[in-house]
């Protein structure tokens, strides 16, 4: 309209629209201001390549649309009849309106993709960290467990030494039943098993929960140790925390059951909890508020589900039952 030299709005959009010398420079300066707009938000395309291909080829076919639809309606929009004119506006609007939801649309549900690749990336790093830490675990039990068997040896030789009904003799009879009595741990035949067992065997006698378990593993296991830790450890974690809420110690309990039955592996633990965890329909009461909690139980359905499995938790007389069952084939 500058150019024209013109302050009607019908006579600006004659002069961009005619070939000719106020065309070609409308042209250079809307495309112009266009590159430029991209190299100014060239910092926000690292984002846009983030997306999965669907969703970009989804993308790419709106703003392609929008661009060839936007130009039928701006030519609709200068013609000489009002009522086009008209209907070509409100078109225009609702078809933007209706890509923008389009693309919040795409962003939202990417959003949801990454979120979930994430956890699952979380999770399977997480899964993979309790499998090392329970492997050194379980090196470290086997090291002590042999050096409590030396030291126990010593001691009987020694107490074959001393004389009989001597105080020497008599301390060293006590530090013998100590040492028998510290040295029952799990011996299932899965390292794993015996790792996660034993070390929640202490975390349960200091915070003064009754912890018993009974393992019948008669068949190898061909269940990866990620995956036996990412389902046996959450159990007994959530039933460790579950009890500790409770303020009777005398009413707390972890039982654990390991068990074999055709091609299947089964995980049972039971543990005492102070209120019904289940809200309506069946789905738990999520008590973990901080950053990176919550995601146990989703642990262990993935998990399960991978060895064509399924979780099965239930509320009976103030016991939550938690029953895990993978298919234990190669």
């Amino acid at each position: 309209m500058i150019i024209g030299q013109s302050q009607d709005v019908f006579h600006g959009f004659e002069l961009m629209m005619k070939t000719g010398t106020i065309r070609t420079i409308y042209t250079v300066i809307n495309k112009a201001l266009q590159v430029s707009l991209f190299f100014l938000l060239g910092a926000q395309y690292e984002k846009i390549r983030q997306f999965d291909k669907r969703y970009l080829g989804i993308l790419f076919g709106i703003t392609t649309s929008c661009y060839i639809i936007m130009s039928i309606l701006l030519s609709l929009i200068m013609t000489d009849s009002l009522f086009v004119m008209q209907i070509a506006i409100v078109v225009s609007w609702i078809f933007i309106m209706s890509c923008l939801v389009a693309i919040i649309t795409i962003i939202s549900i990417h959003s949801k993709y990454i979120k979930k690749e994430r956890e699952t990336v979380m999770i399977s790093l997480t899964n993979e960290l309790m499998e090392r830490n329970y492997q050194q675990l379980h090196k470290n039990q086997r090291l002590i467990a042999k050096q409590v068997h030396d030291f126990t040896n010593h001691l009987k030789t020694l107490k074959g030494m001393l004389d009989k009904d001597t105080e020497a003799e008599q301390y060293v009879c006590k530090l013998l039943a100590i040492t028998y009595r510290e040295s029952k741990l799990c011996h299932s035949g899965c390292d794993v098993i015996d790792a996660i067992i034993n070390c929640k065997v202490s975390e349960a006698t200091a915070g003064h929960i009754a912890f018993t378990y009974k393992v019948q593993l008669p068949e190898p296991i061909h269940i990866s140790s990620v995956d036996i830790c990412a389902v046996l450890s959450n159990q007994i974690d959530n039933a460790l925390e579950a009890c500790a809420n409770i303020p009777n110690q005398q009413e707390r309990f972890v039982q654990v059951t390991l068990w074999q039955k055709e091609t299947f592996l089964f995980f049972k633990v039971i543990n005492s909890v102070l209120v019904n965890p289940f809200i309506a329909g069946n789905t738990l009461i999520s008590k973990k508020k901080e950053s990176g909690h919550g995601l146990g139980l989703i642990n262990i359905r993935d998990t399960v589900e991978k060895y064509n499995g399924t979780l099965d938790n239930q509320f009976s007389g103030n016991q939550f039952i938690s029953i895990a069952m993978m298919q234990n084939t190669i």
